[in-house]
């Protein structure tokens, strides 16, 4: 009776161990070309389909320079240029002990992109690891501010804005 039992155990087994083959065969490496870290990963069904240029995940880089990923206004867009000097500011790390870090806008994409959070443009900014005075350790997918300087006002130009608004008001 024991050895009845066994025999089932090892039939058992061996159709479990041929289902698993099976399943490993159907799985899907997917493997990034670079070090990195997973940031997100886009919801799906074991099975589903994916179909070509799906995003299945972001990635952060680790093995290369900090990239920060901004999220442009329309507004101040004209005023931009490659090379311009950016001032981050991380929620991890407070501004008022640790300061800001610097760095220089390096890209901004030459169309529009909507999110749900709105229509922008993208942009790429690296950070200066010189100026990281504390050695703060960004890490990817990190949330701050970024603040671009596009232009300069005397105080008296600030102060007469309002008039000059005024008079063009006037005049259209």
């Amino acid at each position: 009776e024991q050895a009845g039992e066994v025999e089932k155990l090892k039939m058992k087994l061996a159709a479990l161990k041929g289902d698993l083959e099976n399943s490993q065969q159907n799985l899907l490496t997917i493997r990034a070309p670079y070090d990195a870290v997973i940031l997100s990963l886009a919801q799906r069904n074991v099975g589903s389909v994916v179909q070509s240029g799906q995003e299945l995940c972001q990635l952060g880089r680790t093995d290369a320079k900090p990239l920060a990923r901004l999220m442009l206004n329309e507004s101040g867009l004209a005023k931009l240029k490659s090379d311009q000097p950016v001032r981050f500011f991380f929620e991890a790390f407070p501004y008022q002990r640790y300061g800001a870090l610097s760095g220089k806008l390096d890209w901004i994409s030459p169309s529009a992109v909507t999110e749900s959070s709105g229509q922008h443009f993208v942009a790429l900014a690296s950070v200066d690891e010189s100026a990281n005075r504390h050695h703060l350790p960004l890490r990817p997918g990190m949330k701050g501010e970024a603040r671009i300087r596009v232009g300069s006002r005397t105080l008296i130009e600030f102060a007469l804005d309002p008039i000059r608004q005024l008079r063009e008001g006037i005049q259209n």
